[in-house]
């Protein structure tokens, strides 16, 4: 059972077993932010296992890319990406 938080992950250490967190997070179970770090991601994207998980509307590595969808009368739908 992993009790690492946050996206991190339970390992081998001298000790015994040890969390390893991703980055922005620390403590014994990867429970406290880091003061001052930047997440990479963006418009409420969550971050876990090194990768953005965008929010619904946003899309691109970072989640910056925002998408709007138009349904048109004969029920094409058309998709427009905006920076």
């Amino acid at each position: 059972m992993n009790l690492c938080k946050n996206g991190g992950f339970c390992g081998p250490s001298p000790s015994g077993t040890q969390c390893f967190c991703e980055p922005c997070w620390t403590g014994s179970t990867c429970e406290e932010p880091l003061l001052g770090c930047q997440y990479p991601c963006e418009n409420g994207a969550t971050y876990s296992g090194g990768v953005c998980h965008c929010a619904a509307g946003f899309t691109g590595p970072t989640c910056s890319n925002s998408l709007i969808f138009f349904f048109f009368l004969n029920k094409q739908t058309r998709t427009y990406l905006f920076k």
